[in-house]
């Protein structure tokens, strides 16, 4: 897979995981990434995606403090606040 088709690729599931509309991303990656390389230059990109979604949902469900965010996710507390600022 050439370099151009993964970062769209990339493009294309980090605004579906930003809509909300990510049930078919391990399916794609599934399909996509042949090799782990493959699978690494896929889901890498994405993880800050993934993470800011998950920090923002845990903290809006649960009502949880950024200091417990970073706690559960090991991530520095910095991040976690960079994360949530848009969001508070």
């Amino acid at each position: 897979m050439d370099q151009q088709r993964i970062h769209s690729l990339i493009r294309s599931l980090a605004l579906e995981i930003e809509l909300g509309e990510s049930s078919d991303l391990i399916e794609a990656v599934r399909i996509l990434g042949e090799t782990q390389q493959q699978l690494d230059e896929i889901l890498l990109p994405l993880i800050p995606f993934l993470t800011g979604r998950y920090l923002v949902a845990a903290q809006e469900k649960f009502g949880l403090e950024p200091d417990e965010l970073a706690a559960m996710t090991g991530l520095p507390l910095e991040r976690v606040l960079a994360v949530l600022a848009p969001h508070r």
